[in-house]
């Protein structure tokens, strides 16, 4: 038997997207559709639905739906050797995937992974660090890029800085970011405006992570950044412009 749709998410994305049940209902089977009815739960097709509406549905998932969506990480295996037999014990420990991000960019695939295995292994200040740089190429990359191309010194001015010959500060950036919004298609703003805000704990404290002894990031403040919707929201701002 197929597994249920939770109705806890339905409700959330109703209230989110203002459409009616019916309607997100039936946007989550498309989606199942387009990966093989089989290969995603409904619960796996609504997290991606969720991500195209610039939110995310990540904690109300269980570990049969993350590990159902695309691109998931893989289990992950470690060997015990028992001391009394000698022989080798397989013990196999399905991987949390805290970042998913749509991208033909092997180099930015490779970041993705990365802060996957640094949060798995326990290293959430280099988790954290490594989410920092990846939104901030991100940001660069597929948005700023993509609608001011690198054609005149105007557009250039809102992510470069010239005379250092070195990109700008990231909270310079996504401050540039917002207030270039209504430059934008009016269906990325209000996104702009919710990633401002959620981006707001990595403007200091990827820096007090990097150069201080005394701040170290633990698993609660990691998770507290919810970066899989700050994620979500680039991604919808990409896909709109």
């Amino acid at each position: 038997m197929a597994k249920r749709l939770n109705p806890n998410i339905v409700e959330k994305l109703v209230e989110h997207t203002g459409y009616t049940e019916q309607s997100v209902r039936n946007a989550i089977t498309a989606i199942r559709k387009e990966h093989g009815f089989t290969a995603t739960t409904l619960n796996g097709a609504a997290h991606e639905y969720a991500g195209r509406k610039g939110t995310t549905i990540w904690r109300m998932l269980d570990d049969e739906d993350r590990a159902s969506i695309p691109n998931i990480a893989p289990a992950v295996q470690t060997v015990v050797v028992s001391k009394k037999s000698g022989k080798a014990i397989t013990n196999v420990k399905p991987s949390v995937v805290v970042l998913t991000y749509a991208t033909t960019d092997s180099f930015g695939q490779k970041h993705v992974e990365e802060a996957n295995r640094a949060y798995n292994a326990q290293c959430y200040t280099a988790a954290f660090i490594l989410c920092r740089k990846i939104f901030e190429n991100l940001i660069i990359n597929d948005l700023l890029l993509k609608q001011f191309p690198d054609k005149n010194a105007a557009n250039r001015a809102l992510y470069y800085n010239e005379a250092q010959s070195r990109f700008k500060d990231f909270s310079e950036i996504v401050d540039n970011l917002y207030k270039q919004r209504l430059s934008f298609p009016v269906a990325c703003r209000k996104p702009i405006e919710r990633l401002q805000t959620k981006l707001g704990v990595f403007m200091g404290g990827a820096n007090d992570y990097t150069h201080s002894w005394y701040h170290i990031c633990d698993k609660a403040e990691f998770d507290k950044a919810d970066v899989q919707q700050i994620a979500d929201l680039i991604s919808t701002i990409a896909a709109g412009i």
